[in-house]
C-alpha cells in the first residue's frame, strides 16, 4: 500500500463574512503537486504562506478518512454547517479511477449541450466586431486605472507578516488536528514526531494507538481517536 498522500488546507488571509483570518476555507487530499494545482471550485492562495499540509505520509484510505474528519469538524458553507468552501463531505473516489466508455459518452454529450448555449452565430460575431471596432480607452480612463493601482503590491509578491490574531487562529487550528501520543512512557506532540522518532509510518502508529494489542501506544490529547 503506497504511503504518498497528504491532507492540506487553504487559509484565509483576511476576515470575511464567513470567518476570520487564519481559519481554513478549504480542506483537500492529494499527492504530488495536487496542493498547488488548479481547483474547479476554489481559488488557490497566491501567497504560499497560506497553504499548509495538515498531515503527510498517509495511505490513500487514511488521507480520505482525515479529509472527511476535518471537513466535518469545520463544516461547509454550501449546506450552512460551517466555514469551508468544499462542496462535499470529502473522501470521494480513488486516485487513478477511469470512467467507463458509457460514462465518457454521457459527459461529452452533456458538455456539448452546455457549449451550445454560449455559441455565437456569425451574425452576432459580425455585429460585436462592428460596434467595438476602433474603440480605445480614453487617456482619462487609463490614468484613473493607473492611479488606483499605483503603490499597491501584487498579492503574490506580498511579504506582509501575519497578525497576532491570524497566527493565533492558525496555531489553534493546527493544535486541533494534532494527536498527542505517549509511546512507552514518552510523550510526543504529534503523530508525525512520534513516527519519525520510531522510524515507522504515520498510519502504522495510528493503528497501534487504536489497537488493544499495543497497550504501550496511547493517545493522550488532541483530536479524538477511539480505540
Amino acid at each position: 500500500m503506497e504511503i504518498k498522500y497528504y491532507v492540506y488546507a487553504y487559509i484565509r488571509s483576511k476576515d470575511s463574512n464567513t470567518s476570520i483570518a487564519g481559519t481554513p476555507y478549504y480542506i483537500g487530499k492529494g499527492s504530488g503537486n495536487r496542493i498547488i494545482e488548479k481547483h474547479t471550485s476554489v481559488p488557490i492562495p497566491k501567497n504560499k504562506e497560506y497553504i499548509i499540509v495538515l498531515e503527510k505520509n498517509l495511505t490513500e484510505i487514511g488521507a480520505l478518512a482525515l479529509e472527511r474528519r476535518m471537513i466535518r469538524w469545520y463544516g461547509r458553507k454550501n449546506n450552512e454547517t460551517g466555514i469551508l468552501r468544499n462542496l462535499t463531505d470529502g473522501g470521494e473516489g480513488t486516485a487513478g479511477y477511469k470512467h467507463t466508455i458509457e460514462a465518457k459518452e454521457k459527459i461529452a454529450k452533456s458538455s456539448s449541450a452546455r457549449k451550445g448555449l454560449y455559441h455565437r452565430t456569425e451574425e452576432q460575431k459580425a455585429h460585436l466586431s462592428k460596434i467595438n471596432m476602433g474603440k480605445h480607452p480614453s487617456k482619462e480612463s487609463i490614468e484613473k486605472g493607473a492611479a488606483k493601482r499605483r503603490g499597491q503590491k501584487r498579492p503574490y509578491l506580498s511579504n506582509r507578516p501575519r497578525t497576532n490574531a491570524e497566527q493565533e487562529n492558525l496555531n489553534k487550528m493546527t493544535e486541533k488536528v494534532k494527536l498527542k501520543v505517549e509511546i512507552f512512557g514518552v510523550e510526543y506532540s504529534s503523530v508525525t514526531d512520534a513516527a519519525t522518532t520510531l522510524k515507522i509510518n504515520n498510519e502504522t502508529l495510528r493503528y497501534r494507538c487504536r489497537s488493544v494489542g499495543f497497550p504501550e501506544y496511547k493517545i493522550v490529547g488532541g483530536a479524538k481517536c477511539q480505540r
